[in-house]
């Protein structure tokens, strides 16, 4: 929480600062009001018009005297988690308030990739599901592109390397999960890139990664694996029958 802080002569700070150049000083403007991000702040037309608040969760308060009351929320439309992000602006109908219209400018929800989480591989091949999220409220049509470095997607079309995937999504619902067949390249930990962007691609909607843990072991691994066991069971069988062959010759 913040106090309003302006350009205007409506400063906010502690008061007993003195005066400054010019014979300015600096009062609290609105007794010691708290506000969550303030971007901007307006007087409604009139001498005894109200301040407006502008906050960038996407919420307006109204402020009179030491009071203030909601005068607009509509935090559940705003997007405001980007540090450029919220509800950027507001603007009075020039009638106002015989004209009661306000007008403001705000970021909405767009459609998302999933958060960063974690999948489990426990075989050499498998699915790895993706939720996306639509928070517009109406369909959406993009393209999304998986890729990985340790990852193989059978039945691509060819046009892109093997380790990586394109497909288009409709996002008609709230939620909607894609599924994408994989085949590992090695066992540990490794990203899984997914991107969303418009269907001509010229706009990057969304990306993020996701951690894949593979827990399976390749052909090549189980190979050296078994030849390392057969050394070492020959080591051992030899050095047990050296051990033998010494004792018989060991005088009584």
């Amino acid at each position: 929480m913040r106090r309003l802080a302006t350009l205007a002569l409506i400063a906010v700070c502690a008061c007993d600062s003195g005066p400054l150049r010019n014979g300015v000083g600096l009062t609290d403007a609105f007794g010691g009001l708290r506000f969550t991000a303030p971007l901007l702040v307006l007087q409604e037309p009139g001498l005894n018009g109200r301040f407006l608040v502008v906050e960038k969760r996407g919420s307006i308060q109204a402020v009179r005297g030491n009071s203030a009351t909601q005068f607009l929320d509509i935090r559940s439309k705003v997007n405001s988690a980007p540090d450029e992000a919220g509800m950027l602006g507001l603007a009075l109908a020039p009638g106002w308030p015989g004209d009661p219209t306000a007008y403001v400018s705000y970021t909405a929800p767009s459609a998302q990739s999933p958060a960063k989480k974690t999948v489990r591989l426990t075989a050499r091949g498998g699915e790895i599901p993706v939720t996306f999220r639509n928070g517009t409220g109406y369909p959406v049509h993009v393209v999304v592109t998986v890729r990985s470095d340790k990852l193989e997607f059978p039945g691509g079309d060819g046009s892109h390397p093997p380790n990586e995937i394109t497909r288009k999504l409709d996002l008609v619902r709230r939620n909607e999960t894609a599924r994408f067949a994989v085949q590992t390249r090695a066992s540990g930990a490794f990203p899984l890139l997914v991107t969303l962007q418009s269907p001509d691609g010229s706009l990057v909607v969304s990306h993020t990664q996701i951690t894949v843990r593979s827990t399976a072991t390749s052909g090549v691994g189980l190979m050296l694996s078994a030849a390392a066991g057969l050394f070492l069971l020959a080591w051992w069988g030899r050095h047990v029958l050296h051990g033998r062959r010494a004792r018989r010759l060991v005088p009584a």
